[in-house]
């Protein structure tokens, strides 16, 4: 657990005078986020270990964790914002770039290439018609190609945002699948 003296050194922390525009509208969406940010750090002897987590918090509220946000991040912690970048760009799961509201995430690895997961990738492509790595027109789904989902048994294996898994997609199944998240909005 967080001591008073650290909580208070958080706190204090959290205050940081922003440099820009940019860093201001970031800063302020952070402070509204205070209470989480320090209820996370109290779970921790030190914040470092806090990065993840309070990453993820941000990203959820926000919707991606643009650099701006890690370098804020990674000051109120005490820690330098390169280590922070590489923690972040790391994660699959955490976005460093501007995703629509459905993130379709493709396994690429060598058991779902050899079952398919090239012909998924390509079937996806043409139905969103977009390339890997690139959000539709309308800002609604993202195409990713990610490493290892761990399901290596049941590939190829496609997974919706953090939480839906697919297995064993076909390039029929994803274009249902993307039918479907569509007609969710």
């Amino acid at each position: 657990m967080i001591d008073s003296k650290n909580y208070a050194e958080a706190r204090i922390c959290l205050q940081k005078v922003p440099e820009g525009p940019a860093e201001l509208e970031m800063q302020k969406f952070i402070n509204k986020r205070e209470e989480k940010i320090v209820t996370i750090l109290k779970m921790y002897p030190e914040p470092r270990p806090a990065l993840i987590p309070i990453l993820f918090e941000l990203q959820r509220d926000y919707g991606w964790i643009p650099p701006m946000m890690v370098k804020i991040v990674a000051e109120r912690l005490r820690i330098e914002p390169s280590e922070a970048y590489g923690v972040a760009t790391f994660y699959s799961l955490m976005k460093t770039k501007r995703a629509g509201k459905y993130v379709i995430m493709i396994c690429g690895t060598l058991s779902c290439e050899l079952k398919g997961s090239a012909e998924v990738i390509k079937a996806a492509e043409t139905a969103l018609d977009i390339k890997v790595g690139e959000t539709t027109k309308d800002g609604k789904i993202t195409l990713k190609r990610v490493e290892c989902l761990g399901y290596c048994d049941k590939a190829p294996v496609v997974q919706i945002d953090n939480s839906s898994y697919c297995e064993k997609v076909t390039p029929e199944d994803i274009v249902k699948i993307i039918k479907r998240l569509r007609n969710e909005f």
